[in-house]
């Protein structure tokens, strides 16, 4: 492969290290299939859980561009790393008029 893999090294960790490795996972772009060109920028998207096993680590490396034969030179323009986290719809359960015993207003 061309493309450059990330991988992430979990060390000092609950039980062993971790080591997880990520290929790109853009699909398309601008409406395309995407494909990698080796001789200019590219963009590179993957998203991945932290694991509860990775949470315990002490030290957590990103390693880029991993894999990539050694007479190729990767230019990074632009990394960045962000949080995204899901919450529940509601904060209590919804109220179900099939279940109950009489009708709440």
């Amino acid at each position: 492969h061309i493309c450059p893999r990330v991988h992430i090294y979990g060390k000092d960790c609950a039980g062993a290290t971790v080591d997880s490795f990520f290929w790109n996972n853009l699909q398309f772009e601008d409406g395309e299939p995407y494909t990698w060109k080796p001789d200019t920028f590219n963009n590179w998207k993957r998203s991945f859980t932290i694991t509860t096993k990775l949470a315990t680590c002490k030290q957590v490396y990103v390693m880029l561009g991993y894999s990539l034969a050694y007479q190729r030179i990767l230019v990074i323009d632009d990394f960045q790393i962000s949080q995204s986290t899901t919450f529940p719809p509601t904060g209590a359960p919804t109220y179900s008029p099939t279940k109950a015993k009489e009708i709440v207003p």
